[in-house]
């Protein structure tokens, strides 16, 4: 191969290297990640095979052009190889994870129509193909800086990505925030969008993966901040930040409810403080004064109130009530502004015993 073309076979060579001592630690726990492995390896397999057999057909013919297209595309294969080893695409949940999305509505005559703000670009071989890894994490780079550049020029971009967070207070404080910067029309233009991890996983032409994923991929290669500034990735690692791909995005949200609805909810608190970051708010939250002291009840009724609210007021959701519960308890009830004189876990309690009580 090397006497043939020696740039291809290098490219080839030198990736290999760097994909071996991954495959020699690489232990799959699970028959899932059995697969994957499998698939790595076979995809490797296949492009190696696939070059010596152009190169065997050759025989001393020798296009330097042709040479450099064929070691661009099988560098830009090997590399994505190492990043799916590496980087968990649409990963399915143990548990159910819920994700949301602080979503501004572009027209006013279908508020509760959700439409991406993303170009529809589907995350297939084809894409892979013709995106090299770092073009790739390049767009991404750019999507985590969207809401800086949009202050700067005073309009909407259009990025591949969407952002969702498994953080409700973060994306509630986010929808409120939205919902006021646009005027009289924000709180019917504004909406929580709420998805499912497993189904945004097993949607067709649909990626999800998460930043923090990408994040461990980078600092493994040393190359971390060179792609990403610091702070962008400090900010998606503590708001759990996720990112979608592809089309039909639409297909996979399971709620939807306006600020208008939200904005009545217990948990939400008047005046609205205004915070740019989720270490902001938790610390504007932390430095209220004034907190009302309530009992086991008056808590019950807070949760359970807006946890309806979010999860729809539709007959037999009573689990999914529950699973929103635990949601809005899991930064305690002095973080909406309330003091209760109970621990989360007997509020918890009760509401799953009312709930129950309720069927």
């Amino acid at each position: 191969m090397a006497s043939r073309n020696p740039d291809l076979g290098h490219v080839i060579l030198d990736h290999l290297e760097s994909l071996q001592s991954y495959f020699l630690r690489l232990c799959p726990p699970t028959p899932s990640d059995l697969r994957k492995f499998a698939d790595t390896l076979s995809t490797t397999a296949n492009i190696v095979q696939e070059v010596a057999k152009e190169l065997e057909s050759r025989e001393d013919v020798f296009d330097p052009e042709d040479a450099e297209e064929k070691a661009r595309r099988i560098k830009c294969a090997l590399e994505w190889v190492e990043f799916l080893a590496k980087v968990n695409i649409n990963p399915i949940p143990t548990e159910r994870t819920l994700l949301f999305r602080a979503h501004e509505h572009r027209s006013l005559e279908q508020p509760l129509v959700y439409k991406s703000p993303a170009r529809e670009v589907v995350f297939d071989e084809d894409f892979r193909d013709s995106y090299p890894v770092r073009r790739f994490l390049t767009s991404l780079a750019r999507h985590l800086r969207k809401t800086e550049k949009e202050r700067q020029q005073g309009k909407k971009l259009t990025t591949k990505f969407t952002s969702i967070s498994p953080i409700l207070e973060w994306t509630l404080h986010l929808s409120g925030r939205k919902a006021r910067g646009r005027g009289p029309e924000g709180p019917n233009s504004t909406s929580l969008v709420v998805f499912d991890l497993q189904k945004l996983s097993e949607a067709p032409n649909v990626t999800v993966i998460k930043i923090s994923d990408i994040i461990d991929f980078l600092e493994q290669g040393q190359c971390l901040y060179t792609i990403i500034p610091k702070q962008y990735l400090q900010w998606a690692r503590n708001c759990d930040e996720y990112v979608l791909m592809g089309e039909g995005i639409e297909n996979c949200v399971i709620q939807m409810i306006p600020w208008s609805e939200l904005d009545r909810m217990p948990i939400v608190q008047h005046p609205f403080n205004y915070a740019d970051t989720l270490g902001q708010y938790h610390k504007l939250r932390e430095l209220m004064d004034e907190r009302s002291v309530i009992n086991i009840e008056k808590a019950c009724d807070i949760v359970v109130e807006s946890a309806r609210t979010l999860a729809g007021r539709e007959e037999d959701n009573t689990e999914y009530v529950l699973h929103i519960a635990g949601l809005i308890l899991k930064p305690g009830m002095r973080f909406w502004g309330f003091k209760p004189n109970i621990a989360k876990s007997y509020i918890m309690d009760r509401c799953k015993g009312r709930l129950q009580s309720e069927l």
